[in-house]
């Protein structure tokens, strides 16, 4: 018997991400333009292609949700998502309630847990694309 793990699944029918990449980078520069200022129009582009990408890694799917993790990578850390409760809680909704669980994130884990996730600085988390393993 044949078996797709979802990343397969969902390369089959990868979504054209250009429109939720520009709509993203149209709110954020509007509302969060702190946060991008020193990113140039190219760096915030490929910023955000790139936490969209993760977050469908989660199976994220709609734009609420894709917004609310790249905002994430943008305000919080790139790699907030390798805080363990933070990964935890992403994964264990894959497959069901993975948009509810990003925009509930806020309300579901801790301040300690933000402040872990506020350390995942490493500029290389800008270039990944996969989930962090829980």
């Amino acid at each position: 018997m044949l078996t797709f793990t979802d990343r397969q699944l969902a390369s089959f029918t990868a979504p054209d991400d250009t429109k939720a990449v520009q709509h993203i980078r149209n709110a954020v520069i509007r509302k969060h333009a702190r946060a991008v200022a020193r990113m140039s129009d190219a760096e915030l582009s490929d910023a955000i292609t790139i936490g969209v990408q993760r977050a469908r890694a989660y199976s994220l799917r709609q734009i609420d949700s894709l917004m609310v993790f790249v905002l994430l990578m943008l305000e919080v850390a790139p790699g907030f998502d390798r805080e363990t409760s933070i990964a935890a809680h992403l994964a264990a909704a894959i497959g069901h309630d993975a948009d509810q669980a990003a925009l509930t994130l806020s309300t579901v884990i801790t301040p300690d847990a933000w402040r872990i996730a506020a350390t995942f600085t490493d500029p290389s988390e800008w270039t990944r694309t996969t989930r962090a393993e829980p």
